[in-house]
């Protein structure tokens, strides 16, 4: 590592209206602000998220599809001084990794967990993934998103606070400078909790994502506003008060 601080002053290879570098840049501030930088590994794997490593300047481990909170926790029991932060998409942590995000969470393991949900497997190109909302058109999914077909969007937040190891839970949007700021409060405490050993900690952000959402960016965050926050509600759903 050899700048001063964990955001890198680096062009960005997102689309446009996309949320994942307004996520990575309020990901490297919190991290600098507790002053973890050089105690963080962060674990990624396949997707859009896998892209963070370019402007963190944080160690980084790159783990198979779906295997970032399995990873992660094989990183904490040899170096339970680290802090681990597993960072993916719906596509990765969802479709692929489901069993075992279900696992750590119910062993609190502790560890935290940062899932970027944008809807869709975008980096993939477009498919459908379990956040998915019912009638939305995806490259698998072309006339909608069917109940009869494919079943009801999953809202994992709400499954993983019903989880007796999981310590703290929230879900967050940056869409406006309240909600960014909700978000920057999330992310700390969610590290706080790991720091504390409290147990599991995870954080959902909802992401825009106009190239798959086929929509512009503007018209995007109204979809984000009108329709997608109303099918998952931000809040800080669970939070421990003790061990």
């Amino acid at each position: 590592m050899s700048s001063k601080t964990t955001f890198k002053d680096i062009d960005t290879v997102y689309c446009a209206g996309c949320s994942y570098g307004l996520i990575n840049k309020i990901l490297a501030e919190t991290i600098d602000k507790l002053d973890l930088r050089e105690k963080t590994i962060m674990v990624t794997s396949q997707g859009c998220s896998s892209f963070v490593h370019e402007y963190l300047d944080l160690d980084f481990i790159e783990a198979p599809s779906g295997l970032a909170t399995s990873v992660a926790t094989g990183l904490k029991k040899v170096y339970p001084e680290k802090i681990i932060i597993t960072y993916q998409g719906d596509g990765d942590l969802l479709c692929s990794g489901m069993s075992d995000l279900i696992h750590t969470s119910s062993r609190g393991e502790k560890i935290t967990t940062l899932l970027i949900n944008n809807l869709n497997m975008a980096n993939l190109g477009g498919y459908m993934t379990p956040t998915s909302l019912v009638g939305q058109i995806t490259k698998t999914t072309p006339y909608g998103r069917s109940v009869d077909k494919n079943g009801k969007q999953i809202k994992i937040s709400e499954i993983l606070a019903k989880m007796q190891g999981t310590a703290y839970v929230a879900r967050v949007s940056t869409d406006n400078n309240e909600r960014i700021n909700d978000a920057r409060k999330a992310l700390e405490d969610s590290l706080i909790f790991q720091i504390e050993g409290k147990g599991f900690s995870f954080v959902e952000f909802l992401s825009m994502c106009p190239t798959f959402w086929y929509k512009t960016p503007v018209e995007s965050k109204k979809w984000l506003q009108e329709t997608l926050l109303h099918q998952f509600p931000v809040s800080v759903i669970k939070r421990t008060v003790s061990k």
